[in-house]
Order: C-alpha cells, then sequence, then structure tokens
C-alpha cells in the first residue's frame, strides 16, 4: 500500500458526523479515516465524489467506503438520486479503532417531517384554519 497522506504524522478521527440530504452526502471529521461502513434504506443511483485512491461497495442496505491507497479523505462522499435514509454509521481509522458516526438528516426541516401529505386531515392547504373563531350553534335535547 502506498501512503499518500504520511499517515503516521496526521491525527487520527475520534469524532464523525455524516450528512445528507437534497442529493449530497458528506462526512465531517476531526482527523483522518481509513473506512465508513454505512447502513441505510432506500434506492438510491450514485456518483462517487471522493478522491483517488477511494472506492465505494454498495449491497443490500450496506455500503462500505474505504482507501485502497491510504489517500487523503475528503468531505463529499456522493451525489444521488431517489430515497435514502441513513440508519447508523461506524467508522475506522489507520489504527485498527472503530467509532460510531452521528448522523445529520437534512431533509428533516419542519416542511418534510411528515413527508408533506397535505391531505393527511382531509383539508386543502388553504382551508387550513389560522385564528378564526368558530361558533356553533349547540343544540340542546332532552332525554
Amino acid at each position: 500500500m502506498i501512503d499518500k497522506i504520511n499517515r503516521l504524522q496526521k491525527p487520527q478521527a475520534t469524532m464523525a458526523t455524516i450528512k445528507y440530504g437534497r442529493g449530497l452526502a458528506t462526512c465531517e471529521t476531526n482527523g483522518e479515516i481509513a473506512a465508513l461502513e454505512i447502513d441505510f434504506v432506500g434506492r438510491i443511483n450514485a456518483i462517487k465524489k471522493l478522491g483517488e485512491g477511494w472506492s465505494i461497495s454498495i449491497g443490500k442496505n450496506k455500503m462500505v467506503i474505504y482507501s485502497m491507497s491510504q489517500s487523503e479523505f475528503t468531505p463529499e462522499l456522493f451525489t444521488y438520486m431517489g430515497t435514502l435514509d441513513i440508519k447508523s454509521c461506524s467508522f475506522a481509522t489507520w489504527d485498527y479503532k472503530k467509532y460510531r458516526a452521528n448522523i445529520e438528516n437534512l431533509n428533516r426541516d419542519g416542511w418534510q417531517i411528515n413527508d408533506g401529505q397535505w391531505n393527511y386531515e382531509g383539508r386543502k392547504p388553504e382551508e387550513i384554519l389560522g385564528n378564526k373563531v368558530i361558533k356553533k350553534r349547540v343544540k340542546k335535547s332532552r332525554i
């Protein structure tokens, strides 16, 4: 293996955050990593954005991203089209230690948490009531 980054002189990562959504997956670390293992749900078509020497292998609900030549890790992993939901991620460093990565779904903002189901309550968006006072006459009955 060719050591292109002089890995003995670089800090090894102890923390990483995978951010994904809107067609892009990135990984922010505090040092160098050797591999990522991602468990996911969904179906995507992806294009690798990693530098020279990095490979991605995808199987059923698992993705492994690894370096073949000890080259420098770049934050941008891949771009994709389709649906992706990352369930867990772990990463390994060059000194053979394994850590869990944090996961951030950028698609989860206030508008998309409920999958945009506008007709969830049977109303159209323009029918959602604001601060109107609704008065209804209640008829009393005798039993």
